[in-house]
């Protein structure tokens, strides 16, 4: 099985990852490919083409805070069916109750206070916490953000199942 984790850098998505290691196929997105985590496959997006461009001039953007979107929120199951297409093949999806998540988290060591985060973001993003977009890829960039299915297919040998 092949496993993306989004934000790899971040502190729950390190800790996912961490517990992975050695057991599945993982590759990551993350704003800063320099600073990916060592021994993963490493995918990267409209993040930094904004970063790219903030440290171009840095005076038009200073005291900025961009939340940097795709154009559509979009469901992982809807994500695993972009997948389907671009790579021909099925994609399964399968979901994980916040709860059956943080046995699992448990079970693999992750301790009780970072399973517990981790928890509540999943019921968070299940209750629609997540489902919005920005225009702020357009607003820095002057073009709108790449949508998944784009993104997919321009990096389709490396996220490859």
């Amino acid at each position: 099985m092949t496993i993306l984790i989004t934000g790899a850098t971040g502190t729950v998505s390190s800790a996912v990852l961490s517990s992975l290691a050695g057991q599945a196929d993982v590759r990551v997105l993350v704003r800063d490919a320099a600073k990916a985590p060592s021994g993963v496959r490493v995918a990267v997006g409209d993040l930094d083409d904004v970063a790219a461009e903030v440290l171009r001039d840095p005076a038009r953007h200073k005291g900025a805070t961009y939340t940097l979107t795709g154009p559509a929120a979009i469901s992982l199951r809807e994500a695993a069916g972009e997948l389907e297409q671009v790579y021909g093949r099925p994609i399964a999806y399968r979901p994980v109750s916040p709860d059956d998540a943080y046995r699992s988290m448990r079970e693999a060591g992750m301790s009780e206070w970072l399973a517990s985060v981790n928890r509540e973001y999943l019921t968070a993003y299940a209750a629609g916490w997540g489902d919005y977009t920005t225009t702020a890829v357009e607003d820095v960039l002057g073009r709108p953000a790449r949508s998944f299915a784009t993104f997919a297919h321009d990096h389709a040998t490396a996220l490859r199942p």
